[in-house]
């Protein structure tokens, strides 16, 4: 009686994934990933964190950042990108010494959303 329960456990988590990977073709991923992103206000403030959410009905699965300065040449350090509960958080600071000119920067994050 346990190797027909096994063996049947088996055939449904078999059957179960058979059924995920014809939902979720190529295609249909392809046309379901999206991004979204938000940026902080472009200053000469040190530093900075910024926040970009999926919107409801779809879920985080990566994120980035990105650090916006025209052609003016800040030095900046991004020093975390994690996800937060529905989202992707960013964290940076200007690392050139106090006494250094201040150039205006911008932080972006950026999330990697899939629609349900």
């Amino acid at each position: 009686m346990a190797k027909l329960t096994f063996t049947l456990a088996l055939l449904a988590v078999g059957l179960g994934g058979a059924a995920l990977v014809l939902q979720l073709t190529e295609r249909d991923v392809s046309e379901r990933i999206f991004f979204t992103h938000h940026a902080s206000y472009k200053d000469e403030v040190d530093a900075k964190e910024v926040r970009a959410d999926c919107p409801r009905g779809s879920m985080l699965i990566g994120g980035g950042e990105a650090i916006q300065h025209g052609h003016d040449t800040p030095s900046v350090a991004v020093y975390q990108g994690f996800p937060v509960t529905g989202g992707w958080e960013v964290q940076a600071h200007e690392t050139d010494p106090e006494d250094d000119r201040r150039f205006p920067w911008t932080l972006e994050a950026i999330a990697v959303c899939l629609r349900d």
